[in-house]
């Protein structure tokens, strides 16, 4: 019995894009916890990482900062990617303190 051949796609010009959504990086991820090095290594084969930090956090940046050390930890290639950085909930805050609050952490993030 003869094996059918799977059809490939058509070729085309485009570029396609892929996204890795990582909601689970734990600490200590480097070193196996949680998912572990295998979760890493996906993540590794993103040209660029986008860190979305919730503002509703008791500490914004250290949360940020947690997840770049496991970053760096795990290997120094997936620690030089380029980043966007999104600093989300910010809905939560009102008036001025929005706008005070949302100045204070963008201004701590940029710093690292």
């Amino acid at each position: 019995k003869k094996k059918k051949k799977k059809k490939k796609p058509p070729v085309s010009d485009e570029r396609g894009l892929v996204l890795a959504d990582v909601p689970g990086l734990i600490e200590d991820a480097h070193v196996g916890k949680g998912m572990g090095d295998a979760f890493l290594k996906h993540v590794e084969r993103c040209s660029v990482l986008l860190h979305v930090v919730d503002a509703t956090a008791e500490d914004p940046l250290a949360d940020f900062l947690a997840i770049e050390r496991e970053l760096a930890a795990y290997s120094a290639t997936l620690a030089a990617k380029p980043r966007v950085i999104a600093l989300n909930k910010v809905d939560a805050f009102v008036g001025h303190d929005q706008d005070v609050y949302v100045e204070r952490v963008a201004r701590d993030l940029r710093q690292r």
